[in-house]
């Protein structure tokens, strides 16, 4: 059986038909950073690089923001960074969550750390959650994984406000996130 794989994650000349696959976008983008990885030499990365960008455009499975690419009409839940950031942080071990969170959060802008980065809009991320569920069955072979656990984690505050919750408690230690980047 042959599965047909609809969402985009770009238009091609101003067509949404002749649009980048929201699966290849995300393969593409895995791949040369794994390329680029094995150039650079750090070992035992894969994993964690093959999460982060997987999950970088993982929003954009929402009708809001496939709406949005056909020209229909603007949505504010057309946004993508913050529910694909809850993605991240849902598949990454422990020690790599906040950084994978504020990766992929601000991933189209500027990555200084602080609070702000992680106050989110629950009602917002809940509504465009139950538009992706609409596309599971795609999403979840893009995927391949069930995502029905965390289709019900983020709906929850308690999930939510994880990310928050440990930036709080790093910054209480006065941990330099920074140097948890420069993997010597």
């Amino acid at each position: 059986m042959s599965i047909s794989f609809k969402l985009r994650s770009h238009l091609n000349n101003n067509s949404y038909e002749e649009g980048q696959l929201l699966k290849d976008h995300l393969e593409n983008v895995t791949r040369i950073a794994l390329e680029s990885n094995k150039l650079h030499g750090v070992k035992g990365l894969d994993d964690v690089i093959r999460i982060i960008c997987m999950s970088h455009d993982f929003g954009k499975a929402s009708s809001y923001f496939q709406d949005y690419l056909k020209g229909k009409e603007y949505s504010k839940y057309k946004n993508h960074g913050e529910i694909s950031a809850y993605l991240a942080y849902y598949l990454l071990p422990d020690e790599w969550k906040l950084i994978g969170f504020m990766c992929v959060r601000k991933h189209h802008g500027n990555l200084e750390p602080g609070i702000e980065l992680f106050s989110c809009n629950e009602a917002e991320i809940s509504e465009i959650a139950k538009s992706i569920e609409k596309n599971k069955d795609e999403v979840e072979r893009i995927y391949n994984c069930d995502l029905t656990d965390f289709f019900q984690k983020i709906k929850t505050p308690e999930f939510l406000n994880e990310p928050r919750s440990i930036y709080r408690k790093t910054v209480s230690k006065r941990m330099d996130l920074s140097s948890i980047l420069y993997l010597q």
